[in-house]
C-alpha cells in the first residue's frame, strides 16, 4: 500500500464530494460521530431546507435582480459596486442571484459558491467533542462557510432547545433575530440531524469568526461566517453563540442565563458557562 493510499484510508471526506473541497474527517472517529445522531452518509447537506414547506415559496421577486451590463472583464459581466442595486438598494445584505444579468464571476457572488477553504473536523476531548480546524492560512475578512440546516418555527425551536438542555445534550439550533423599526423577525436553523461542517464549530468567548446575514435566492437569511482575524494552519475556528449582531442587551442576558454547561474555550475572558444560541 502506498503512502497516498494510507492517507486516503486515514481520512474521509465527510461531505461526500458535495463541497468544492473535501472536508477531512479522521476515519478512526466514525463510531463517535455516529453517536451524535449525525450520519454523514445521509445527513450532510449544503443548503438550508424546510421539511414541511417548499423553500421555493420564499424565492426573491424579480425586482431583487440587477441589470448590470456596463462593466465587463474578460467578457464576463461584473457588477459595479457603486451602481448595483443588489449591493446598494436594500436594507439587508443581498448577493446577486438568479434574477440578475451578471455572470457567475460577479464580485457579489460569494456565499452561493460554497466552501472555498481547506478545513478539517477532528475530535478534541470528551467534554468538548469535535471541532473544526483550518488546513490553510485564512486572512481576516475572508468568507469561510455557511451555517446550514433545517429552517424550523419558533415553537419547534424552543421545544428542542429546552429538551436538549434538560438532557444536557448539545444544542444545534441557531436563532437569528433581525430587528427592524416596528418588528422583530426570527429565523431558526436546526443543524442537529442535517447540516454541514458548521455544526461542528465550537463556541469561544474570544472567537476568530464572526457572522453576517446574507440573502441570495430567497428572502430567508443565510448565516455566513467570516474570519475575524488572521487564522493559522492548525488553528481551531470558533464563533460566539451569542454574537450581538442585531441583538439587544436584554436578549444577550436572557440567552446567557438559560445554560448551565461549562464552557471549554479556555480563553482569557471566558464566561465560565457555555452560552445558549
Amino acid at each position: 500500500m502506498t503512502g497516498e493510499q494510507k492517507r486516503i484510508d486515514f481520512y474521509i471526506d465527510i461531505s461526500n464530494g458535495q463541497e468544492n473541497l473535501p472536508v477531512k474527517f479522521p476515519n478512526k472517529y466514525r463510531s463517535l460521530l455516529e453517536k451524535t445522531k449525525f450520519n454523514y452518509d445521509n445527513n450532510y447537506i449544503i443548503n438550508n431546507f424546510l421539511k414541511n414547506k417548499d423553500i421555493n415559496d420564499y424565492l426573491l421577486l424579480s425586482e431583487y435582480g440587477c441589470k448590470c451590463f456596463n462593466s465587463k472583464e474578460n467578457n464576463d459581466i461584473i457588477c459595479n459596486e457603486e451602481k448595483c442595486i443588489c449591493i446598494n438598494n436594500h436594507n439587508q445584505k443581498y448577493e446577486c442571484n438568479f434574477n440578475c444579468d451578471c455572470s457567475d464571476y460577479c464580485n457579489n457572488r460569494l456565499i452561493q459558491k460554497g466552501l472555498n477553504k481547506k478545513l478539517m473536523i477532528n475530535y478534541i476531548s470528551k467534554n468538548k467533542g469535535f471541532g473544526v480546524f483550518a488546513l490553510e492560512e485564512i486572512k481576516k475578512g475572508e468568507f469561510i462557510c455557511e451555517y446550514v440546516g433545517e429552517i424550523i418555527d419558533k415553537i419547534s425551536a424552543y421545544e428542542k432547545i429546552e429538551k436538549n438542555r434538560l438532557r444536557k445534550k448539545n444544542n444545534y439550533v441557531l436563532q437569528i433575530r433581525e430587528i427592524y423599526k416596528n418588528m422583530v423577525v426570527n429565523t431558526f436553523i436546526d443543524a442537529e440531524e442535517k447540516g454541514n461542517l458548521s455544526r461542528f464549530i465550537n463556541h469561544s468567548c474570544e472567537p476568530n469568526l464572526y457572522f453576517d446575514l446574507v440573502r441570495v435566492n430567497y428572502f430567508i437569511p443565510q448565516v455566513a461566517f467570516y474570519a475575524k482575524k488572521n487564522i493559522k494552519i492548525g488553528e481551531e475556528i470558533t464563533f460566539s453563540y451569542i454574537d450581538k449582531l442585531n441583538l439587544e442587551e436584554t436578549d444577550y442576558q436572557i440567552n446567557f442565563q438559560k445554560t448551565n454547561k461549562i464552557c471549554e474555550c479556555k480563553s482569557a475572558n471566558c464566561l465560565i458557562y457555555l452560552p445558549s444560541f
